[in-house]
């Protein structure tokens, strides 16, 4: 599972490298955000009763929260304060368009940025502008984080309302997924991934669905049925969908397994370079962007051939970002989760998360 949280990591960094719109037609870095979030929707269910419920309601939740901020938070703002000097020297993201603008003169759209729970709601804020691109897709986990205590609380109480409301959603999620609103605020919130977030919590609470999957063969051979359906279809999004759908059978196998017998070390130290490397992507590309472009070498290769341009350029923003983010781990995040681990009541069915 580590590998591959890992992997996903790259696919969106795939799809940020210049070049990708003119050799793939697949919504990669769509599915594997949506990927990121099935499995979220699972793990964060299995963490709080696993590490939190035990300590009470008002108490569980506390920890939990703290533990979630120290663990997305810190290193957030880290990349926001690598990804600001490029606003004012004038380098390059990925993300072109980013030059010194009227937006960061507002102290709103610093303070945005900042709080990142709810930095999609432009009408909220009067402004939507992101320091560090990717992070929109943070707001929308923080979302599910608020909300996973209070579904498990009322589940055990109310449990046909709590699943009624959370089919609905479900099928509004998908709706919105084939049909976005075009408002960001909509499209860009824990209502319209809520499908990929509530099929993870399901695979949670259902365990005949996990033993369904705890064999490698029923879940290659449900992935392999669904990309073939997505192979001979040619609606860009009922095949992104059905890819998501693939993806998430893979993960789901993974996930058992993961479950059942823990973490490797090595395994662990792999997933935990996910996150730092899908956040500070962008300023690991930007750089290899505006190196690239500077000194030629990008025009020369593209006129060559776009894609050997593509893979090499895709590779340095691997490397790059994958070396940043082990940097970040040993020197930030492993500090801070010596300091994480004291607010768990129990040893880890599954760690890292």
């Amino acid at each position: 599972m580590g590998l591959w949280r890992l992997i996903l990591a790259w696919l969106v960094i795939a799809v940020h490298t210049q070049g990708y719109e003119k050799l793939f037609v697949v919504e990669i870095g769509t599915i594997a955000v949506a990927t990121f979030f099935f499995i979220s929707g699972f793990l964060m269910p299995l963490a709080y009763t696993e590490h939190y419920e035990s300590y009470g309601f008002i108490n569980g939740i506390r920890r939990f929260y703290i533990n979630r901020f120290l663990r997305i938070f810190p290193l957030y703002w880290v990349s926001c304060l690598l990804m600001t000097p490029t606003f004012f020297i004038g380098e390059n993201s990925v993300f072109s368009g980013h030059p010194l603008t009227v937006e960061l003169l507002n102290p709103v759209i610093w303070l945005q940025n900042i709080i990142l729970l709810g930095l999609n709601q432009s009408q909220m804020w009067g402004a939507y502008y992101r320091i560090n691109n990717p992070a929109w897709t943070l707001d929308v986990e923080l979302q599910y984080y608020l909300l996973v205590p209070v579904i498990i609380l009322l589940s055990a109480r109310f449990r046909v309302v709590v699943s009624t409301f959370l089919i609905v959603a479900l099928f509004v999620s998908i709706y919105l997924f084939f049909f976005p609103a075009g408002l960001v605020d909509i499209d860009r919130s824990f209502l319209s991934w809520s499908f990929c977030f509530i099929l993870g919590y399901a695979f949670h609470r259902l365990e005949k669905m996990q033993l369904l999957f705890k064999t490698k063969r029923v879940s290659v051979t449900v992935s392999a049925i669904i990309l073939l359906a997505a192979f001979v279809l040619d609606n860009e999004k009922i095949v992104s969908f059905l890819f998501i759908l693939s993806f998430i059978s893979f993960s789901a196998y993974l996930l058992v397994k993961q479950k059942e017998y823990k973490f490797s070390g090595y395994d662990k130290f792999i997933g935990d370079l996910s996150y730092p490397t899908y956040i500070l992507h962008s300023f690991a590309l930007g750089k290899i962007n505006s190196t690239l472009f500077n000194t030629g070498i990008s025009d020369y290769i593209s006129r060559k051939s776009p894609i050997a341009a593509y893979g090499i350029t895709l590779f340095l923003n691997i490397g790059l970002s994958t070396f940043l983010a082990y940097f970040c781990l040993m020197s930030l995040i492993k500090p801070i989760e010596r300091f994480r681990a004291s607010f768990k009541a129990t040893v880890p069915i599954i760690q890292g998360v």
